[in-house]
């Protein structure tokens, strides 16, 4: 029984398909050298002052006090939450995310790096001042000097600039004060001529 020329190149297209399937799948599960793992940063646990303490590896620990709408909206809240007497005004900051660098500027709270203290802290402002939350963040030092130096620019445009006189007027002497020179001014001239034509009063 012969077989057809059709199904011979029909068999032997699969056959070439399926080997050329199978070798992309080799090469895509073909183990690879991992590059190694980044190593892993364990939470700091010490005792300062006498009470136990819990850092994270990291240069600052901030809270996210989240968006208030356009930059007067924020510039309003910035100087309202620097009010409290209950936070540190130097502490609060108003900067866009590293993440989004042109987006909505955020308010930041720098906190101490001490989880027991940092979090029960935060929960109690939250409650007595209104804010609208917070998320916490670890900052590196570059991230904390770019969201000072934005909240100093920021503050600045909206603080009022004071400029000193740069001429400064000649004080009268007395002599230009006395009636007598007034009566010889030329505004006291002015005014006898046109005494005149002024209505009498009854």
């Amino acid at each position: 029984m012969r077989i057809p020329r059709a199904v011979k190149r029909l068999t032997s297209l699969l056959l070439l398909a399926t080997l050329g399937l199978a070798a992309w799948i080799g090469y895509r599960t073909w183990p690879r050298k991992l590059p190694p793992p980044p190593p892993m940063a364990f939470q700091k646990v010490f005792f300062s002052h006498g009470q136990l303490a819990i850092a994270l590896p990291a240069d600052a620990l901030v809270a996210n006090l989240g968006s208030y709408g356009d930059a007067l909206n924020t510039y309003l809240y910035l100087d309202l939450i620097r009010s409290f007497k209950s936070i540190d005004s130097t502490r609060v900051m108003a900067c866009s995310p590293s993440t989004d660098p042109q987006g909505p500027r955020n308010l930041y709270l720098a906190v101490d790096n001490n989880l027991l203290a940092s979090i029960p802290y935060l929960d109690s402002i939250s409650l007595e001042n209104p804010i609208h939350g917070y998320t916490l963040h670890t900052w590196t030092r570059n991230d904390l000097n770019r969201c000072l130096d934005q909240t100093v620019r920021f503050d600045a445009s909206f603080r009022l600039p004071v400029f000193a006189p740069s001429r400064k007027f000649p004080t009268p002497s007395s002599s230009r004060l006395s009636p007598n020179s007034w009566s010889s001014s030329p505004a006291r001239t002015a005014a006898s001529s046109i005494a005149p034509f002024l209505p009498l009063r009854s």
